[in-house]
């Protein structure tokens, strides 16, 4: 019987090796490739726009340096928080300006996250977010 008992400690030991890293270890490991950004300040000088409904509007986000270093650009995301009944925004985003349109009159709020990015040395993309901003239209 004593075989059974290195076995037992076996099985106990894989299973362990198998079980997920708890969520400090798994967060606390240093990123092997970290992004190489240079400092970039995005800023949305505007956050309150009125305009009428069907007629695009367009956000402008500015960024400083005005140009980024070469192998790095920047992206905006826009999401839709708040909206009234009826047809989705169009939302055509895009930098330096992202150009929504609202069919139906009423308050609007959005979320605009400008990152940064860049192709990794170790394969794939690389982001770094510089703002997330929320704007609000007003649209009549």
């Amino acid at each position: 019987m004593k075989p059974a008992v290195p076995l037992v400690r076996h099985l106990t030991l894989a299973l362990l090796c198998l079980a997920p890293l708890p969520a400090s270890a798994a967060t606390s490991q240093p990123d092997a490739c970290p992004l190489a950004a240079p400092t970039v300040v995005a800023a949305i000088p505007r956050t309150d726009y009125q305009g009428r409904a069907g007629e695009p509007l367009d956000v402008t986000v500015t960024v400083d340096p005005p140009e980024v270093p070469p192998g790095f650009y920047i992206t905006n995301v826009v999401n839709t928080l708040k909206r009234p009944d009826g047809p989705k925004p169009r939302i055509l985003p895009g930098f330096p300006e992202t150009t929504i349109t609202c069919a139906a009159p009423g308050d609007y709020v959005f979320r605009f996250m400008v990152n940064l990015v860049a192709k990794s040395s170790c394969g794939g993309a690389k982001a770094a977010t510089l703002l997330e901003r929320e704007v609000h239209l007003t649209i009549r």
